[in-house]
């Protein structure tokens, strides 16, 4: 089985923190470990499986490229995929859109 790289973005890592300090805020450090595992083991899937994701129209659309995004209930993982490497630029809950995620970060 083919093995790719996995890189996480630093605009990933900042979903990620904002997605622990957000639950930290409203429940408690045990729900955050476990959504941050549900996250963390998705992004580990991608290094075996990342042609499992869907295509985010959204956006190929707006940037041309191809991305796909895996489910981590109640989460996406939004990545795409570069010959043996896999680098995951997004992480959003499944309520947020995608093009606001999208343009905020354009404006910084």
């Amino acid at each position: 089985m083919k093995k790719y790289s996995v890189e996480i973005t630093r605009s990933a890592l900042k979903d990620l923190e904002q997605i622990s300090d957000f639950y930290l805020s409203h429940s408690d450090q045990k729900i955050v470990t476990y959504l941050i595992s549900l996250i963390e083991s998705a992004i580990e899937q991608l290094k075996t499986m990342p042609e499992r994701g869907g295509e985010v129209s959204t956006l190929v659309r707006e940037t041309g490229r191809r991305y796909q995004q895996y489910l981590a209930d109640p989460f996406r993982v939004i990545y795409r995929v570069e010959k043996n490497s896999v680098f995951v630029v997004m992480v959003l809950h499944q309520r947020q859109s995608i093009q606001k995620a999208l343009r905020n970060r354009l404006l910084k």
